[in-house]
């Protein structure tokens, strides 16, 4: 076998070890932003600020009638029928089984009520999960998903007015990593990459002795 070929599907195979399956989405300046959204490359900020209450986007967040169909949601999705208004990021793509997405995120209110306490929110495949409710001070986590399939998937997060439209709460979502397994057709051209590679050096080491 031609050594110049096996060293070039070794590169190959080591390249697409190295490469993250979902690397563009890493990037949150490449996804679609809903209502309020303060994106830069590794964080953003979202607000439920309505464009009189000054959206620190310059756009305000978007009504539910419009918020929730443009997630991709059914009505009431996001609550039960107590949700006023909200803003969000999304972004779609295909990723390999076993891509696990991560993120931090902190949420605040500058009017805490216990009775009309909004909702930072998660959606991953069109299921909605809770990522956090507002209290009296700020409150924060971590959030990890690993996707069980390889194909076309979507990925949102966001926050919502629930009861009133009182005060304005912020989500800011911070250190977003995409770590994703290779290919198994990587895994096989990388192994048989080096098996080669192994093979002609046994074999030149046989010919010097000779």
């Amino acid at each position: 076998m031609n050594k110049h070929f096996i060293l070039s599907c070794l590169a190959a195979a080591t390249g697409l070890l190295a490469a993250p399956a979902w690397a563009q989405s890493a990037d949150l300046n490449d996804w679609a932003k809903l209502g309020d959204a303060l994106v830069s490359a590794s964080s953003a900020t979202l607000s439920t600020a309505f464009s009189d209450e000054a959206p620190a986007s310059g756009t305000g967040a978007l009504d539910y009638l419009a918020f929730e169909p443009a997630l991709g949601l059914a009505y009431d999705s996001l609550g039960a029928g107590d949700t006023f208004d909200g803003s969000a990021l999304q972004h779609s793509f295909i990723a390999a089984a076993m891509t696990t997405v991560s993120f931090s995120w902190s949420l605040s209110t500058t009017g805490f009520d216990a009775g009309f306490a909004d909702r930072a929110f998660v959606v991953v495949d069109g299921s909605v999960l809770a990522l956090g409710t507002v209290a009296a001070n700020p409150v924060g986590g971590s959030f990890s998903h690993t996707f069980a399939s390889t194909g076309n998937h979507a990925l949102a997060f966001g926050v919502v007015d629930v009861g009133d439209v009182v005060g304005v709460s912020t989500l800011t979502v911070s250190g977003l990593t995409v770590s994703a397994v290779p290919e198994p057709m990587s895994v096989v051209l990388l192994l048989a990459g080096l098996s080669a590679l192994g093979g002609m050096a046994r074999r030149k080491a046989g010919q010097a002795t000779r």
